[in-house]
């Protein structure tokens, strides 16, 4: 396995501000109004794979961890790992707040699914979430959630190719 920290120079995008606003809608559907997107970290990985996780800085793709498992991809890949400010329009559910962005140096579908693990700050009205990837339109798809621990403030989700991807919290009523 072969991780490397080093400068994403090749994804940067400036960030407009380093938080998602939020508005609810319920006459419209979920949608994602992108503004920017800022990639913090690059890891290259190959069909060994490798487990690579973002430090702590003050940025919300801080403690991302990416796997990938053995034979996901067929050849050297950069993966990037950041962040999207926007604005969220949900019908239902508490969003995040943030969008986190995976990005790669050339098109790839992963073989077996990338597992995107996330950290949050606990909050006992939050019973559960729901994953979302975001399409270049910004309508939202829901993705496979593989693990949830909400006292713990962990989950983590399935991807089988670049993504954003955001999530929604569902509250005790």
């Amino acid at each position: 396995m072969m991780c490397v920290r080093r400068p994403a120079v090749w994804m940067i995008a400036a960030a407009l501000t380093t938080s998602v606003a939020m508005l609810a809608g319920d006459s419209l559907p979920a949608h994602y109004e992108k503004h920017a997107t800022t990639f913090t970290d690059t890891f290259e990985t190959g069909p060994i794979g490798g487990t690579f996780t973002t430090p702590r800085r003050g940025v919300p793709s801080d403690g991302i961890t990416l796997r990938v498992p053995e034979k996901a991809v067929e050849g050297p890949v950069s993966l990037g790992i950041g962040y999207s400010t926007g604005v969220l329009r949900l019908r239902a559910g508490t969003p995040s707040g943030v969008v986190i962005v995976i990005g790669a140096n050339r098109p790839v579908t992963f073989r077996r699914p990338l597992e995107i693990s996330i950290s949050f700050i606990p909050n006992p009205k939050h019973i559960t979430l729901v994953g979302y990837a975001i399409d270049a339109i910004g309508h939202l798809r829901p993705v496979d959630v593989i693990k949830v621990d909400m006292a713990a403030g962990h989950a983590s989700f399935l991807a089988n190719q670049p993504v954003s991807l955001t999530w929604v919290y569902i509250d005790r009523e």
